[in-house]
């Protein structure tokens, strides 16, 4: 049990620090479409007046943060197996 604690040490990081972008993300996208919670990117704006900044921007960084969170699941589920295998 330690043996696999210790081997999602760094997966644990990648799910984690994957996730939480993903997710500011997703609600992003959702408010962008419903316009309900209001959220804002206005960094991701390309001009003031135009949404296809945000829209981009938002999109490029689900495609980031997504890739990130994929990444620290597949190496956690990997580091699973492994330890199992090794006990």
């Amino acid at each position: 049990m330690v043996s696999i604690l210790q081997a999602l040490k760094v997966s644990l990081l990648f799910l984690i620090f994957g996730l939480i972008p993903f997710v500011l993300v997703v609600i992003a996208i959702v408010s962008l479409i419903s316009m309900g919670f209001g959220f804002d990117f206005k960094v991701l704006y390309a001009n003031e007046g135009v949404d296809t900044g945000s829209v981009l921007g938002n999109l490029g960084l689900l495609i980031v943060a997504s890739f990130i969170f994929f990444v620290g699941l597949f190496k956690a589920i990997g580091d699973i197996a492994e330890a199992a295998l090794l006990e």
